[in-house]
């Protein structure tokens, strides 16, 4: 069985709708298992699978029987504040404006760009590749994070290979891709080849968002419990599980 297969069985078991059987957790946490608002072609079912996982190790580690369910994209924020869920799984992030009224957790998974070199390299931040030539998908918003290195030679290109094979070849002596996209290439394709050179140059990444006054509790064990789960390895085994990178 496929692990796309596995996944889509596991998101069956685990995301029946906030309604049923709620009673037997502490928590409830929704998401979407379309992922509507990230760019993840191809990943929906494996980062489901991964979240839902990840969520309840971590209860398991903090002492708390979560459940995870299914909402789509346009209902989420209704069953939060219904209360249907204690939280939920976003890519929001915690701007100013936010905070007034979302509690938001530490990032549990990276969805940022990164630059992806060839493996030997060292380019691990933007600073170090001024004066060099860098690629960036064609419409992509990176562009904008290079257009604050002006001494960064910028090619446009419309296929993630042919940036990557002109990686390969040095042609160019990097890419700026989220990093998600980037660690499947460099796992599979240029496996050996590339590798992801630099930390995510963003903060951009999925957390759990809940509402002040309800939340509190919920949000203080999960930080807790995401960060002993990455001490003890638990982290690690579940993303290498469904194809992530940490």
């Amino acid at each position: 069985m496929t692990i796309i297969r596995f996944a889509s069985i596991l998101c069956m078991l685990l995301l029946c709708g906030c309604g049923n059987n709620s009673s037997q957790y502490d928590y409830k946490i929704a998401l979407d298992p379309e992922w509507y608002s990230i760019e993840i072609e191809g990943k929906q079912s494996a980062l489901t699978a991964f979240s839902s996982e990840l969520i309840v190790a971590i209860g398991e580690t903090e002492n708390m029987k979560i459940g995870v369910f299914q909402r789509s994209w346009s209902n989420l924020m209704l069953g939060l504040q219904e209360n249907d869920c204690q939280a939920i799984c976003s890519p929001m992030q915690p701007y100013l404006f936010y905070e007034k009224l979302y509690l938001f957790s530490d990032i549990y998974l990276a969805t940022g760009p990164v630059i992806v070199s060839e493996v030997h390299t060292a380019w691990d931040s933007l600073k170090k590749l001024e004066g060099q030539e860098v690629g960036v998908l064609r419409g992509s918003s990176y562009a904008l994070i290079l257009e604050k290195y002006p001494q960064i030679l910028q090619r446009t290109y419309d296929s993630i290979q042919a940036a990557l094979d002109d990686v390969k070849q040095g042609v160019i002596q990097a890419v700026i891709l989220d990093v998600l996209t980037a660690d499947a290439f460099t796992r599979d394709l240029f496996r050996g080849q590339l590798k992801i050179s630099s930390a995510p140059l963003s903060d951009e990444g999925i957390r759990l968002v809940g509402l002040h006054g309800n939340s509190e509790e919920l949000i203080r064990k999960i930080n807790k419990g995401l960060a002993r789960v990455k001490a003890n390895g638990t982290y690690a085994k579940i993303a290498k599980k469904w194809g992530l990178g940490e």
